[in-house]
């Protein structure tokens, strides 16, 4: 799920829609330079002297610098730093290496309306592959509009009327086709973000306490089964804390239950910086009471961990008038560490256990 911003999350949606339209044109143009030099095997049957020419070696060059473009932009690459100013310099190399290709075909083939069909192709393809950036666009058709033009003005025998015109009007059609597809592509990748954000808090919704903030227990649940059979797998310890809050139902009712509620979010918040690690997890059981997932996590280890929840908690001097073991909020907890268990449900129990048996002692400690 995406945690980007906005703006992030629309510069990531660039990237990869550039790298996708290099790729793109660097595909047909590979066909198309393939179309072009079986033209000139073709011709080679007839006149072996064609092989000599110096064109070959051309697109030979060129066929290599599209195929290392594929190599570079990998489908699944991620954005890095001056991507931008690559992209410029990419497209502005791959429209000069077409120019020289149609600019062998004017003076030395003679071939005016190959030539003219050929820059054309060109520039729809440059629109198509990098109409995101509009820097990168103009890099790569602003040259090869101006040879397209110079070539119909030769076509026309001189004359400046038409090629002007013909020049206007694809500006005209290059500027608004431009604009048409950004405004495709704004919208889709809005619509996408707002739509990525919605499930996000959908699934928060299912699986975190609205109260808390913490995870709820259907989070737990899921958590607890992948965990498990993941540290069987690899032979990894998982432990288990249980957590109650001590005498929270006289908390309750000697300071209302707005102060109950505000003293779950304190404690709940403990729970949550006492967890250091990103594997770690803290859901809200049900009541008062909480539980703790310590992937990874041996016996000794999650004893430190409860240590460390009764420190910060003693640290946090919640008030609690109606305890018989401390004037602040205080916790027990049941320590279990995965053993013998062969379902998760077991591990549970034992945890379950272990913190009543906290609780018969005296409450305000730990069992395992």
């Amino acid at each position: 799920m995406s945690t980007l911003s906005r703006e992030a999350f629309q510069e990531e949606a660039l990237y990869q829609l550039l790298t996708r339209g290099w790729r793109w044109v660097c595909t047909l143009s590979l066909i198309l330079l393939f179309i072009i030099v079986a033209t000139f095997l073709g011709n080679a049957l007839r006149d072996p002297t064609v092989l000599l020419h110096p064109a070959l070696s051309l697109y030979g060059i060129q066929s290599l610098c599209y195929m290392t473009g594929l190599i570079i932009f990998r489908p699944g690459s991620r954005p890095f730093p001056y991507w931008h100013l690559l992209f410029c310099v990419l497209s502005l190399l791959f429209s000069m290496s077409w120019m020289m290709s149609v600019f062998h075909l004017i003076h030395y083939a003679r071939l005016y309306t190959s030539a003219e069909v050929l820059s054309e192709l060109v520039i729809m393809l440059c629109l198509l592959g990098f109409f995101a950036s509009v820097k990168a666009t103009s890099f790569a058709i602003v040259p090869m509009l101006l040879l397209s033009t110079y070539i119909n003005y030769l076509s026309v025998h001189e004359s400046l009327q038409i090629p002007l015109l013909k020049l206007l009007a694809m500006l005209l059609i290059i500027y608004t086709g431009r604009q048409t597809l950004m405004h495709w592509f704004n919208s889709s990748v809005s619509k996408e973000y707002d739509k990525e954000q919605l499930v996000k808090q959908l699934n928060q919704m299912v699986s975190q306490d609205q109260l808390t903030g913490l995870n709820n227990r259907r989070f737990f649940e899921y958590e607890l089964e992948k965990q498990f059979h993941q540290c069987r797998r690899e032979q990894q310890p998982l432990s288990l804390i249980m957590i109650d809050i001590d005498y929270f139902k006289p908390l309750n009712d000697a300071l209302g239950h707005p102060a109950g509620d505000e003293c779950l979010k304190r404690v709940a918040q403990v729970l949550k910086t006492s967890l250091k690690r990103p594997t770690d997890s803290v859901s809200r059981f049900g009541g008062e009471e909480f539980i703790a997932i310590l992937p990874a996590t041996s016996a000794d280890g999650a004893k430190v961990v409860s240590a460390r929840i009764c420190k910060s908690l003693a640290d946090a001097k919640i008030l609690h008038p109606a305890s018989d073991v401390s004037p602040y909020v205080t916790v027990s907890q049941g320590i279990a560490t995965v053993g013998n268990e062969q379902i998760t449900h077991q591990l549970l129990q034992r945890a379950d256990s272990n913190l009543y048996q906290a609780k018969a002692r005296g409450r305000n400690q730990a069992c395992s």
